[in-house]
């Protein structure tokens, strides 16, 4: 009785991650790399490796993925199978795996794959991971997302070791939806503020679950250069929020919508309420002609709640 509740409990929780979160898109040239991982996350067990040939697409990987969940000596699940997708994006690394076999077998029902997004242990940085279920056994890319769960014990490493990213850029774009100019990250992807937050009055917090949903965009410290594309407006800096370190654009925090599934282009977050204000797609203006670098970082204390 006690396990089928708890079951329950954690197969629910991953199928609301799923409508959280999908699957991001990123299929280039690389060169060959593989992970190793081996490690403990609240209840989960994770044991995987996973590789990919240069120069192919990162649907082209293979591997094998283990994982169980228990409480104490109560065994929940175990899920396995063969992984398909492999992207490693400095030190973050995404990969799908179909799941093979279930214990239960009711679980296959509802999760027929999964996405991780995990750290690399030698990034210099907390090491997090994401589980990201889904309906589908196959996965079209895997582009790593921003990862907030926290690894309690083991590794997971990309071989060979990736350098720290040591510069951000932040492009500009033309928004045929919304008709503007808008300011994006990584991939292409659409940055967002949330009004009225700024660095000085933070509303989107880890602890009230603002980053499972509107992800912060990221980088490895507090040294790292950002460059602003032509057409940006205002100063980038970087902002210490305990474990992570946040950009900010004029003041403002910048970030990802979970909802725009990593598609360049979506802006589906535009004008939504929540946390405590509005969020708007930053916008950009087409009148700067080059970009500019810059180095300045911003480190305050971050405020009592976090």
């Amino acid at each position: 009785m006690y396990r089928s509740t708890v079951l329950r409990a954690v197969t629910g929780l991953l199928v609301v991650a799923a409508a959280a979160y999908g699957a991001a898109s990123a299929i280039g040239s690389t060169p060959a790399e593989s992970v190793n991982a081996n490690f403990v996350s609240g209840p989960f067990h994770i044991v995987f490796t996973a590789e990919r040939a240069a120069d192919t697409p990162a649907t082209a990987a293979s591997g094998t993925f283990h994982a169980t969940a228990s409480v104490g000596s109560i065994g929940l699940l175990t899920l396995a199978g063969p992984v398909t997708c492999l992207d490693i994006v400095g030190h973050d690394i995404g990969l799908f795996y179909a799941v093979g076999s279930a214990d239960p077998a009711a679980v296959y029902d509802a999760i027929h794959g999964v996405y991780i997004y995990v750290t690399d242990s030698r990034a210099g940085k907390p090491e997090d991971v994401n589980f990201v279920p889904s309906t589908s056994s196959t996965a079209s890319s895997c582009a790593p997302i921003p990862a907030i769960v926290p690894i309690t014990s083991g590794t997971a490493q990309i071989d060979p070791p990736t350098p720290a990213v040591k510069r951000t850029t932040l492009a500009v774009s033309h928004n045929s939806t919304l008709d503007k100019t808008i300011v994006v990250g990584s991939g292409g992807r659409t940055l967002y503020e949330l009004s009225p937050e700024t660095t000085r009055h933070l509303l989107c917090t880890q602890a009230k679950g603002c980053f499972s949903v509107w992800p912060p965009l990221k980088v490895s410290s507090a040294k790292t250069k950002l460059t602003a594309g032509a057409g940006i407006k205002g100063k980038l800096r970087i902002l210490r929020r305990g474990r992570i370190f946040q950009v900010t654009l004029g003041g403002h925090p910048l970030y990802y919508f979970s909802g725009d599934r990593s598609k360049p282009g979506a802006a589906s977050g535009q004008g939504l309420h929540s946390f405590g204000g509005r969020w708007h797609v930053v916008t950009a203006t087409a009148s700067a002609t080059t970009p500019t670098t810059t180095s300045t970082t911003t480190t305050p204390v971050y405020p009592p709640g976090y």
